[in-house]
This record gives C-alpha cells, sequence and structure tokens, in this order.
C-alpha cells in the first residue's frame, strides 16, 4: 500500500507523466485502426488521411475522458461542454497537423505508418500536453467566464 502512494504521490508532482500515460489506451486505439485499416498501397493519399484523422479522433475521444477524469481530476461536469469545445477545437488544430507531417513521413519519406505516427506522437506530445492543460486548468478554476 504505502508503494502505490508513492506512486500517487509522484504522478501527481510529475504531471507530463500522468499525461502520458493517460494518453496510452487512446494510443492503444489509433494504432490498432492505423493497423488494420492503412492502405498497403503508400500511393492512395485520400485513403491514408482519411485513416489518420479517425485514428487520430478515436485516440482524442478516449484521451478526453481520461485526462478530463483522472489526469486532472476535473470533475465537475457543468463545464463539460465548453470543456468539449475547446477540446476539439485544440484537436482538430492537432489532426491538421498530424495529417500533414504523417502523409510527408508515409507517402514522400516511405516510413511505416505505426512508426511515422508513433514518431508524431512523441513530437506533438509536449505541445498536446501544454495546450490540453490550458482546456482543463481555465475551467478548474473558472477563470472562464460564460458568453
Amino acid at each position: 500500500m504505502k508503494k502505490f502512494k508513492k506512486t500517487s504521490l509522484l504522478l501527481e508532482k510529475l504531471p507530463l507523466l500522468k499525461f502520458s500515460l493517460g494518453g496510452v489506451p487512446g494510443s492503444t486505439i489509433g494504432y490498432i485502426i492505423l493497423y488494420f485499416f492503412l492502405p498497403k498501397n503508400p500511393g492512395e493519399v485520400w485513403s491514408l488521411i482519411v485513416v489518420s484523422i479517425v485514428a487520430f479522433f478515436a485516440k482524442e475521444s478516449i484521451s478526453f475522458t481520461i485526462h478530463k477524469w483522472w489526469t486532472f481530476k476535473e470533475l465537475n461536469k457543468k463545464n463539460l461542454q465548453q470543456e468539449l469545445l475547446s477540446y476539439f477545437y485544440v484537436t482538430t488544430i492537432f489532426v491538421i497537423g498530424n495529417s500533414i507531417i504523417f502523409f510527408i513521413f508515409t507517402d514522400m519519406l516511405n516510413m511505416n505508418g505505426i512508426l511515422a505516427q508513433f514518431v508524431i506522437n512523441i513530437g506533438l506530445g509536449l505541445i498536446n500536453f501544454t495546450e490540453t492543460t490550458k482546456v482543463f486548468i481555465k475551467f478548474k478554476n473558472n477563470k472562464l467566464k460564460k458568453p
């Protein structure tokens, strides 16, 4: 029990670690979607982009839920609609960047799709953490006024 408390305390003190662990289930689903649905012919550009977007939104839907309730402990349901909207804006920006980079890596550089997404996740991860933190913290601290 003492070891569990130390681990829990460590996660509270290192929010990036907690954010990363909270992203694992969503990322796993995203990788599974990529694995089964990526086109075998890398020249199928639109298929690459569509599968990448579907995988990204599946990943982010799961990640939103985990980050809201576990990572940031934002248990208040009152701001759920505004949080979803803000998170959607952030996610949309990231899906555009993710799709462009994914296309460059897979189609132009002939990188494996799973490896490309892994590299992108690491590259965009810190920026995603910063922006996602802003989404939940502003509502948790009631700094955002309703329109």
